[in-house]
């Protein structure tokens, strides 16, 4: 006989089968493009507004999610990265080889400023930094640009 009081085991809290509502966000950030609206990351999260408005506070009052002018990002967003990835993206859809000046124009910082987060999405995107005649060049374009216009 079952005591007073005690729930059945398949009422138990550790045997939930999917994830609370936060970290559905945080997964839909993760995941998704960042930043995103708050209707966008609602509907790749699946949580109603009220429910993301319940849980913002605690998301962002514990760093794990901000709020910029351009919608919601994760703490460890660096909106830099997302400017020469986009910069990359525009150079690489014009066709022609990739100087580190190229990049610096096209984001309007000098170079000293950006060369270490152009490093890092470079290897992101799987190319290369490579010297010719003396100059830093971007390798590795031409899979890239064919599945850049393909997108």
């Amino acid at each position: 006989m079952k005591k007073a009081g005690r729930g059945s085991v398949n009422r138990s809290p550790y045997s939930k089968k999917g994830l609370s509502s936060d970290a559905r966000v945080i997964v839909a950030l993760l995941k998704g493009p960042q930043p995103q609206s708050r209707d966008q990351l609602c509907k790749n999260a699946k949580v109603s507004r009220a429910t993301f408005y319940a849980i913002r506070p605690v998301l962002q009052n514990s760093g794990i999610m901000k709020e910029t002018d351009k919608g919601y990002v994760l703490w460890s967003f660096n909106p830099l990265e997302a400017a020469v990835e986009d910069a990359l993206n525009r150079l690489i859809g014009r066709g022609y080889l990739i100087y580190a000046e190229d990049v610096a124009n096209e984001i309007g910082k000098p170079w000293s400023e950006i060369e270490p987060t152009v490093y890092a999405v470079v290897k992101k995107l799987g190319l290369e930094m490579r010297t010719v005649n003396g100059k830093m060049m971007i390798q590795g374009l031409e899979t890239r640009k064919r599945s850049y216009r393909s997108v």
